[in-house]
């Protein structure tokens, strides 16, 4: 295979890329920010304790709206982490190409078309498998692009987390979630700092979150090449929402993002994803134990 001048072959070169890149961000970021702020909406006396750089006097003026919040706030994670979840299904479908090197195939009206391909159970265009000289359908490519083609110990298990994937892009396609946080963030690396902004500022309370960001996705505003900073509304948008399931899109993440960044060795990596087959009912647990087993060459064709 030809290398190139420091002597890199080219998957090495992806998977360095893939490295430096991963490494930067944690699948968990949303995940963490919505129990931080779950814990503030459910104690508002506790966020002196919470957010320990803000003083009393902002805490205690931000307790009659941040109930008001809760639910816009915890929203917007979770439409973050659920497109973040699936920009990872995407770039998985093409193990050969580094990460930002698909993510930049798929800006504007091509993400939207991909968004819609997930709600609706199918394949996105343009990024089908091939294993085994087979097109694979929406829930063996899911298979694939999270487990390398390992497979699932159920086919119920795998059913349950095509339904999740399904039931999450029906989300980003909704008008409200699509007007709310179409042009919001995108892969954040941590750490996250939130705040809180007392009455009687400039824009109002409210929250603020800054940070750096991974992937300039869009071309909106920021305060600088790898920093943002957003305000959240203070009008509730889903009272009904739950936080598992920004959970769950974490944990996923976690499981693509040690699958692709591992070397080519012998492992196992065994995770427990909650299955929530629609809606906000009670959860079951089931255990996907994923084999890292990675070929040196000569495998079966996997493709786009």
């Amino acid at each position: 295979m030809k290398a190139d001048k420091r002597g890199y072959t080219l998957p090495e070169l992806k998977r360095e890329v893939d490295e430096l890149f991963l490494k930067q961000y944690d699948p968990y970021v949303f995940f963490r920010a919505a129990r931080i702020a779950e814990a503030a909406f459910d104690e508002p006396s506790s966020l002196a304790a919470i957010l320990a750089e803000d003083t009393q006097t902002a805490v205690e003026s931000a307790r009659r709206e941040i109930l008001h919040s809760s639910a816009s706030l915890i929203h917007q994670y979770r439409y973050f982490q659920v497109e973040s979840m699936l920009m990872t299904l995407v770039a998985s479908a093409h193990p050969e190409k580094p990460f930002l090197y698909t993510l930049k195939k798929l800006r504007g009206d091509k993400w939207d078309r991909a968004i819609s391909d997930f709600a609706a159970g199918q394949v996105p265009q343009g990024h089908s498998i091939v294993f085994k000289g087979v097109t694979q359908s929406f829930s063996n490519w899911v298979d694939c692009t999270l487990f390398n083609a390992v497979g699932v110990e159920q086919k119920e298990e795998l059913e349950a987390l095509k339904d999740f994937i399904v039931q999450e892009a029906k989300f980003l396609t909704s008008r409200k979630s699509f007007n709310a946080f179409k042009h919001g963030l995108r892969l954040i690396s941590g750490p996250m700092d939130v705040r809180i902004i007392p009455e009687g500022s400039p824009d109002g309370a409210g929250i603020s979150l800054s940070g750096e960001y991974a992937v300039h996705w869009l071309d909106w505003e920021s305060s600088g090449p790898d920093e943002y900073s957003y305000r959240t509304s203070t009008k509730a948008i889903d009272p009904g929402f739950d936080i598992r399931r920004i959970g769950v899109a974490a944990d996923l993440m976690r499981v693509w993002k040690e699958r692709r960044t591992v070397e080519a060795r012998a492992g196992l990596l065994e995770i427990k994803v909650p299955s929530i087959p629609s809606g906000h009912g009670p959860t079951n647990q089931f255990s996907f134990k994923i084999g890292l087993e990675f070929a040196k060459g000569g495998g079966e064709e996997r493709g786009s």
